[in-house]
């Protein structure tokens, strides 16, 4: 079996093993393929985006595309929603960082998947009431869609 093959299998396996995304509804998937990140030269970003390629499903209601929306990557579930053939997922997480900080993200995937190209964003901050953080960082990427 080839690598893509598995790529493949893997993401239908964990769509087909993820909750439901709506009553009376036919999933649309897509594979999502995000090569590198930009912007963020020099930072350490809690992504997981670039490690491995990714699956989009969206519960295509009656034949729209629109309804609720997931993008898994590895252990990390994006969710949100599509709606006219416009998805907008997000992922939140949190990590310790070496300058004794808490840190949280909004990490987002947006825009038409069948344009064959998404935007990923990611975007850091330090939580609230803690002083001395370093500077945080972003980094954007295209997300190659197939």
């Amino acid at each position: 079996m080839s690598k893509r093959n598995a790529v493949v299998i893997a993401a239908l396996v964990a769509a087909a093993a993820a909750p439901a995304l709506g009553r009376e509804s036919k999933p649309c998937a897509w594979e999502l393929v995000v090569p590198q990140t930009q912007g963020a030269d020099g930072c350490w970003l809690d992504e997981k985006v670039t490690a491995q390629p990714g699956s989009l499903t969206v519960a295509c209601e009656n034949g729209n595309q629109t309804g609720d929306a997931r993008a898994i990557f590895g252990e990390r579930t994006f969710t949100g929603k599509m709606k006219d053939g416009d998805v907008n997922v997000v992922l939140h997480t949190r990590f310790h960082w070496e300058d004794g900080c808490d840190w949280g993200t909004t990490q987002t995937i947006s825009g038409r998947p069948e344009s064959g190209h998404l935007s990923y964003t990611y975007r850091e901050f330090p939580l609230p009431g803690q002083r001395g953080c370093t500077n945080a960082c972003e980094a954007h990427g295209d997300v190659h869609v197939r």
